[in-house]
């Protein structure tokens, strides 16, 4: 049987392995059960250097409704901060009662030079007075394939 790296090709597979074709929906709600066991682990293909946002000029706090990515992180290496001439600088990280206090008493704006990870989003200090684009680096919660057909899912690709 060839392999087909959707999740349609490894329903197919099990139900191969296994020499039964009643057991459709046990095999289904497995690889869902499966998938999101694993997705807190942390392997090569759910790691990310690539996903970004952009701060906003006087806002200090970014959740998902910033961007839908933000609460998927589940463990940061690093942060980086590029400005609008292409400067990247990476970011310290405070703890969060740190940052409380420092946005506390009339926080000053400028460029973020730290920034703190709590409540599945991001806060910057000083606030930002611009756009900048924001660079996490880490974990995060890699979706399952939403469709049997879907193609380059990596836990369909990788892991498979």
């Amino acid at each position: 049987m060839a392999i087909t790296y959707t999740l349609g090709g490894l329903k197919a597979k099990i139900a191969d392995d296994l020499a039964r074709s009643d057991l459709t929906t046990q095999i289904e709600d497995a690889i869902a059960t499966s998938i999101k066991f694993f997705q807190t682990k942390r392997f090569w293909f759910n790691e990310t250097r690539t996903r970004t946002f952009a701060t906003v000029a006087g806002q200090s706090a970014y959740t998902t409704a910033d961007d839908s990515d933000i609460p998927d992180f589940l463990d940061l290496d690093a942060v980086f901060l590029t400005d609008s001439g292409g400067t990247r600088d990476q970011l310290d990280r405070i703890d969060p009662a740190e940052m409380h206090e420092l946005l506390g008493s009339g926080a000053a704006s400028g460029q973020p030079v730290s920034y703190a990870w709590f409540d599945k989003s991001f806060v910057f200090h000083p606030v930002p007075d611009a756009a900048y684009t924001i660079t996490p680096m880490g974990h995060y919660i890699l979706a399952a394939p939403g469709a049997d057909s879907e193609t380059d899912n990596a836990w369909m690709t990788e892991g498979f």
